[in-house]
């Protein structure tokens, strides 16, 4: 297995991804939340898509607008974790830095827009 990490927002968040030279691999996310996506405020998973009891007993249009922001976010930064996986199990070298910049800016940018 090679092991590639990529460092993000100033160490805060590590991106290790393990392929087995056969195409295929995995992918960990080490920091705060243990994860790029954000997690649900009332049940604190990451997947969870509005069907939490604290959510269905919480019903107001500025909670539901922060959801739909959370899920939108949490759709682009799935998006870019498969791709950062494809990526480093067809043999593209991740850590160089200009793909780690690269990478930490479309971070950015998606953290903005869905902010």
């Amino acid at each position: 297995m090679k092991k590639q990490t990529i460092r993000l927002d100033g160490g805060e968040h590590a991106v290790v991804i393990e392929t087995d030279g056969k195409g295929g691999g995995s992918m960990t996310v080490i920091g705060t939340a243990g994860a790029l996506r954000e997690a649900c405020p009332d049940c604190g998973s990451e997947d969870c898509q509005r069907t939490c009891p604290a959510q269905a007993e919480f019903q107001d249009s500025q909670r539901e607008l922060a959801k739909e922001q959370r899920l939108l976010f949490n759709a682009a930064m799935h998006g870019v974790e498969s791709f950062l996986l494809a990526l480093a199990c067809a043999g593209v070298e991740i850590q160089a830095p200009p793909f780690a910049q690269a990478l930490q800016t479309t971070l950015e940018q998606l953290d903005n827009k869905y902010d």
